[in-house]
């Protein structure tokens, strides 16, 4: 059952495999990003996204879309990460999903 519907106060990250290894972003539950997840629109969120999107615990394997038309791919979330601050050390953590970089597709083009 959805809680909430992503918006414009979700953060999208489009990183590269190993991204959030290197940022040192720990993967509270289940995997981090691979490159094969890309065409297969997987993704990783942050525990705000999963905790606001879906009812705890069960996040993994749940899907969702971030196009308000419906256009957009569905979107299956593999893994939750620990929440990091991204733009500042102050204020409310926001919601952030981290998909695999497509070389330079654009994340609502449908496909």
């Amino acid at each position: 059952m959805q809680r909430h519907r992503p918006g414009r106060s979700s953060r999208l990250g489009r990183p590269l495999p190993g991204y959030l290894e290197v940022l040192d972003v720990a993967v509270a539950q289940s995997r981090t990003l691979a490159e094969a997840d890309g065409p297969l629109h997987r993704v990783v969120v942050n525990a705000v996204f999963a905790r606001k999107m879906f009812v705890p615990p069960r996040s993994i394997g749940q899907t969702f879309k971030l196009s308000r038309d419906g256009t957009a791919p569905s979107f299956a979330v593999v893994g939750v990460a620990r929440n990091t601050r991204c733009e500042n050390v102050q204020g409310e953590l926001r919601p952030i999903v981290y998909r695999v970089l497509e070389g330079d597709r654009d994340f609502d083009d449908g496909k």
